[in-house]
């Protein structure tokens, strides 16, 4: 009898078994077996619980721009949690359980697509290192930040009748005038706005608005940037406008503010509109920049910034292994080479040694080999280890033999890497190993 035909509770059981046995990166692995593997590992990983210690902040910052695999996973995931929650699961999933079925009561909705929903823009703070991560609570609160971006109007109305100031965020949830904006909710934020008015001082709405026309930069739509940057319910009053004549300094509130909403946004006219508000650079863009829109996988904003500044710099690091081929393929186009002298008069490293580490990292099987043949080498002992010791934890033979094929400095770290793999009980990597390992000179072994 093959594994694959005992009964599916018996299947499910020993993969859940496997998972504990395994950890979660290695259980990753067994996804890639087959597709019902695919799916029956990743149940047993859900059900295991163990991604509830995992620090997701890296993953999943910024996902609104392009909700890659990475986001839809954990999204996937903190449903499941919020839907399958108990008394002993992270109190904010059971909190989160109850603001829905509060809420679903009242417009009568189906709860499961609307966990689905409200999960999103809590997604990076609640899945974060979930078990240890103290979240304060506050429900009348929460169901305010949850009925604004559900368009629960009534709910929200309610709530507001001089309890709540809609400017200000919660641990789990980003202020109402932020969430209404994300979710393109036009009323609520216009109503939210007059509210700001009425209730608070006339300095404070013109820091309300920051938050709101971040969350409308993320939204990608642009009638709701234009709303957050000019409220119709303040046109009748002086020194509410929050921003000032055709261009903005970059170093006042509403510069800052539009500066952190244009790098929210993965929307090209959406980053040009609001690049719109600050003087022509004469510089080229700050390093920081472009790799920013290089590790979101923004291809049509990096062109845009390429095109009109002809700048260079230096690596570069993805989440999506999709997109940043997009991006390799995108700097290929502009000439760019390993030896080729940046602006300030420094070595471009692009194709160096911390990009290719990533990418062994990321498993793309297309790009890895792509930045070798481009001239792309992992000199540094320390990545070159490093590298190795992932590609081995997670039997990765495809991509061990393509870095040991790119002359990888097996002699500086063989030995330990082949030690790992014993410990580990990885034979396959283990004769992998020990094959290229007595390639070398005993010199070079008793070195490593």
């Amino acid at each position: 009898m093959q594994f694959l035909d005992l009964p599916p509770e018996l299947v499910h059981q020993i993969l859940l078994e496997a998972v504990f046995t395994r950890g979660i990166r290695r259980s990753f692995t067994l996804k890639l077996v087959c597709k019902r593997f695919h799916h029956d590992v990743q149940s047993a990983l859900f059900k295991s619980h163990l991604l509830d210690d995992y620090d997701t902040h890296e993953l999943l910052y910024l996902w609104n721009i392009d909700r890659n695999k990475r986001a839809i996973f954990w999204h996937s995931y903190l449903v499941y949690r919020v839907q399958n929650n108990s008394d002993s699961c992270p109190p904010h999933f059971r909190h989160l359980r109850r603001l829905v079925e509060t809420l679903c009561a009242e417009t009568g909705d189906d709860v499961k697509a609307t966990i689905e929903k409200l999960c999103w823009p809590i997604l990076d703070t609640a899945i974060d290192r979930a078990n240890s991560n103290l979240i304060d609570l506050n429900f009348e609160w929460d169901l305010l930040c949850a009925a604004t971006y559900l368009n629960v109007i009534p709910v929200v109305k309610l709530l507001l009748q001089g309890r709540f100031p809609p400017r200000n965020r919660r641990d789990l949830f980003d202020s109402p005038m932020t969430l209404a904006a994300l979710a393109g909710n036009k009323y609520l934020l216009e109503y939210l706005q007059s509210m700001v008015l009425e209730t608070q001082s006339i300095v404070d709405p013109v820091h309300g608005q920051f938050s709101s026309v971040i969350g409308a930069a993320m939204s990608g739509d642009m009638e709701m940037v234009r709303i957050a940057l000019y409220p119709p319910s303040w046109s009748a009053f002086d020194n509410t406008n929050f921003v000032d004549g055709p261009l903005v300094p970059e170093e006042s509130l509403a510069g800052r503010c539009l500066l952190r909403a244009q790098m929210s946004t993965g929307n090209l006219e959406m980053y040009k509109y609001l690049e719109g508000f600050f003087p022509r650079p004469t510089n080229r863009p700050r390093k920081s920049v472009l790799l920013f829109h290089i590790r979101l996988g923004s291809s049509e904003i990096l062109k845009y910034i390429l095109d009109t500044t002809g700048t260079f710099f230096y690596g570069a690091r993805g989440p999506d292994g999709a997109n940043l081929q997009d991006m390799i393929d995108l700097l290929l186009q502009y000439d760019f080479d390993i030896n080729i002298s940046c602006v300030d008069g420094q070595q471009s490293e692009w194709l160096g040694d911390e990009t290719t580490s990533i990418e062994a990292q990321t498993r793309n099987m297309a790009l890895v080999p792509k930045l070798f043949n481009h001239g792309a080498r992992i000199h540094d002992i320390r990545t070159a280890e490093t590298t190795l010791e992932w590609a081995v934890s997670r039997e990765d033979t495809v991509m061990l033999g393509i870095l040991l094929a790119s002359g990888i400095d097996l002699a500086s770290c063989g030995g330990r890497i082949l030690r790992l793999a014993v410990s580990l009980g990885l034979d396959s990597m283990e004769d992998i190993l020990q094959a290229e390992f007595f390639k070398l000179s005993i010199l070079q072994r008793a070195r490593s």
